[in-house]
């Protein structure tokens, strides 16, 4: 256990020291595609870490703090603890737009420790969304970014060749996310939010012997249709029996992603789920989504429907409504409905919801990419099963 702790503790300086003199040359670029090298770390990305922060504090070794709106730099010499009030820096400036950059620290010889995470690096401070708070992005590269990524998006004791589908899938979703937004030309805070809205990053900490030698192996290659089109990879925990696609769960159309089965995942996890809303709670929700129903009384009624199906028709009276199941997860919550896989009835007092899987069912099922590597699978065949109209491409 001790040499296994002090190779990985090697494995992070060593580690560090690589991304630092990257970053030497590119701290301060400007987020423009990147050249074609084999050295590249990939694209600079900034990732939300934290949001709507009223006040917070960062540690860390050598300091260097600018304050953007005045200009003001400095230097913090050894270990340092900075205090950011954000509410108080909002009010003394009336003019201040949604988004803008406040201030930005660096630690050259060292992390820079924001609540209980390390970040090497950058961290860079903007105002939130409707000027509430303070919102931290982390400034890092697209490799770097996947290394922290895949112990938090899959458990870092899976198959090797499980957590590689996993980072080619969650490299494609963060490329074409900042590709979108640098085509638009806009001066974003960030590209990506490290929350279950896009895809939960880690901390340089995170980064072990072996995520690190797994993004390493499958460095820049990305899904892409064969046309050449980035298209985000999509991608669940448990799929429950069925793969979806994006325009049965959110109506849009994205290119390769076919529905099918799928087996893979049913021995791993639980089997199903279930649970039970109110009808006055569910009146509530109907109420509030569709205006005509509240000129409308009578007895609430569900219509068969199927696991797999987008919406749900229901009756108050005689009047037919449609809800589609993104609806349902969002109002109450994904505690009540943990996928999108599933089916309701009513009851005397409650609709009670049955279902399979957890999480929206689109893409790669991460269980199934675990059982199909125990079996065997390579990270390309399970991509491709995953992913049936994509094709594995290396950018850089």
């Amino acid at each position: 256990m001790e040499e296994t702790a002090l190779k990985n503790f090697r494995l992070r300086i060593l580690t560090f020291l690589g991304f630092f003199i990257f970053d030497l040359s590119n701290c301060f670029s400007a987020y423009t595609p990147f050249t074609k090298t084999k050295n590249s770390l990939g694209p600079s990305l900034r990732i939300r870490v934290e949001k709507n922060l009223p006040k917070f504090s960062v540690s860390g070794m050598d300091l260097k703090r600018t304050l953007h709106l005045s200009q003001n730099k400095a230097l913090f010499g050894g270990q340092k603890r900075i205090v950011f009030n954000c509410k108080k820096a909002l009010k003394s400036s009336r003019q201040l737009g949604r988004k803008t950059l406040l201030a930005s620290i660096e630690s050259p010889t060292g992390f820079i420790s924001l609540m209980k995470d390390r970040y090497q690096g950058r961290l860079l401070v903007f105002s939130s969304f409707r000027k509430k708070g303070c919102d931290v992005v982390h400034d890092t590269f697209m490799e770097s970014y996947i290394s922290s990524l895949l112990a938090k998006e899959m458990n870092e004791s899976w198959p090797p060749e499980a957590l590689k589908a996993q980072a080619v899938a969650a490299r494609t979703y963060a490329y074409a996310l900042w590709e979108k937004k640098i085509k638009r030309k806009r001066n974003y805070s960030f590209h990506l939010d490290s929350s279950e809205f896009h895809q939960v990053s880690g901390d340089f900490f995170d980064i072990t012997n072996k995520t690190f030698n797994l993004t390493r192996s499958t460095k820049g290659m990305i899904l892409m249709t064969k046309d050449g089109k980035i298209v985000p990879a999509f991608y669940h925990a448990k799929c429950g029996g069925r793969i979806l696609t994006p325009k049965t769960v959110w109506g849009d159309y994205t290119k390769g992603y076919k529905s099918k089965k799928c087996s893979f995942c049913y021995n791993h996890g639980k089997k199903s789920w279930s649970s039970k809303v109110s009808k006055e709670r569910m009146m509530s929700f109907f109420k509030g989504k569709h205006k005509r129903s509240k000129k409308i009384k009578g007895v609430l009624r569900l219509v068969p429907n199927k696991f797999e199906d987008s919406s749900m028709r229901y009756y108050i009276g005689d009047d037919l409504f449609v809800v589609d199941k993104v609806s349902l997860r969002k109002a109450f919550g994904r505690k009540v409905f943990p996928s999108h896989y599933f089916w309701g009835k009513v009851t005397k007092k409650n609709l009670t919801f049955k279902g399979r899987g957890r999480g929206h069912g689109v893409g790669m099922c991460q269980l199934g990419a675990l059982h199909l590597a125990q079996k065997g699978w390579n990270y390309k065949k399970i991509l491709r099963y995953y992913y049936p109209g994509l094709v594995i491409r290396t950018i850089y």
